[in-house]
């Protein structure tokens, strides 16, 4: 079956280029292969270790398209090895109306205030866990003005996400923009949802993001607040309304990040992330966790990147008050971006 499934896609994007050249389809793929050496400090029960080679879960293959001045798209498919199931799921799929002054987005992708940063550890998360605001890939219906502004209604249906009903999407609104040679962008969000029966329950989350360049480097950070961030599939661990104390979970995180080029194949980028949640239960601790990386960019030739990592994560405290664990990733990731 799955076999048939990975047949299917590759004859189904085969079958689509050709019949969509005249509306400038242009096909690519972006193939990342990790080999990572991965040491976890278990609170409690010692180390272990482990090899991770195989491709990364954000391997891709899609179809830009573009039907006229007005109307575009993009469709892709995420591939997984055997290591992950050999599967093949849908990563985007939406158009684009641009009717002069801004946009219009319909279909399946990222969300506007989704920016993590740099990492290609742990399945290349840019850092989602540990201060990136991010939502999965999400169904919705963006506006988007050239002055900056976006409102967005997103789907908040999840598999993730353990609700009884759910009677609104997400909404949220923000700006991204330029001062000066910076780029600066705020916004805020909100949901809202039946957790158990009885037990209404709201999720909204505020942020402020910006980067800098600094002579060949950028400097970026964000930072963001939130109530019950996990209901609407944020990565923000035990950041859930708890029902039997009517007790609302909050959330500060943030991170910052460098990027500096070296020369004209060789960049190195670092940086550090932190997100703790008070689960706002009587007993328990706050959970605290916090990420230190340094990464290489190395281009071999036109689509071929060699990224080395040294990463550290560090699950500082749990809400029980009990030590967290800690992983250490050591290797790299080999990107073909075709």
């Amino acid at each position: 079956m799955k076999k048939s499934i990975v047949s299917l896609v590759a004859l189904l994007v085969a079958a689509a280029v050709p019949a969509m050249a005249f509306a400038e389809a242009k096909p690519y793929a972006s193939i990342r292969y990790e080999t990572m050496y991965v040491d976890v400090d278990k609170a409690g029960s010692g180390d272990t270790t482990d090899l991770d080679f195989g491709l990364q879960g954000n391997t891709r293959l899609g179809v830009k398209f573009k039907v006229s001045d007005q109307v575009s798209g993009q469709v892709e498919m995420g591939l997984k090895d055997s290591d992950n199931g050999n599967t093949v799921s849908l990563r985007l799929a939406y158009a684009v109306y641009d009717f002069g002054p801004g946009t219009l987005t319909i279909g399946q992708d990222y969300a506007a205030f989704d920016w993590g940063y740099g990492s290609v550890a742990g399945q290349d998360n840019d850092g989602a866990g540990y201060g990136a605001l991010s939502i999965p890939r999400s169904s919705q219906v963006t506006l988007r003005l050239d002055a900056g502004l976006y409102v967005s209604l997103i789907d908040q249906r999840n598999d993730n996400v353990d609700v009884d009903d759910i009677e609104y999407p997400i909404l949220a609104a923000g700006y991204d923009g330029k001062i000066g040679a910076a780029s600066v962008g705020a916004g805020v969000g909100y949901a809202s949802y039946e957790k158990t029966a009885g037990n209404d329950a709201d999720t909204y989350f505020i942020y402020a993001q910006g980067e800098v360049p600094v002579g060949p480097a950028s400097i970026a950070a964000k930072i963001y607040y939130g109530q019950n961030l996990e209901e609407i599939s944020v990565s923000a661990p035990n950041a859930s309304y708890t029902a039997a104390t009517d007790d609302d979970a909050d959330t500060l995180a943030g991170f910052i990040a460098a990027t500096a080029k070296l020369s004209d194949k060789l960049k190195i980028a670092g940086g550090v992330g932190y997100l703790t949640t008070d689960t706002g239960v009587a007993g328990e601790t706050d959970d605290d966790q916090i990420q230190y990386y340094v990464d290489l960019h190395y281009k071999v030739t036109k689509g071929f990147t060699i990224k080395p990592t040294i990463t550290f994560n560090d699950n500082l405290d749990e809400k029980d008050g009990s030590d967290g664990d800690q992983t250490l990733y050591f290797g790299a990731q080999w990107r073909f971006d075709l």
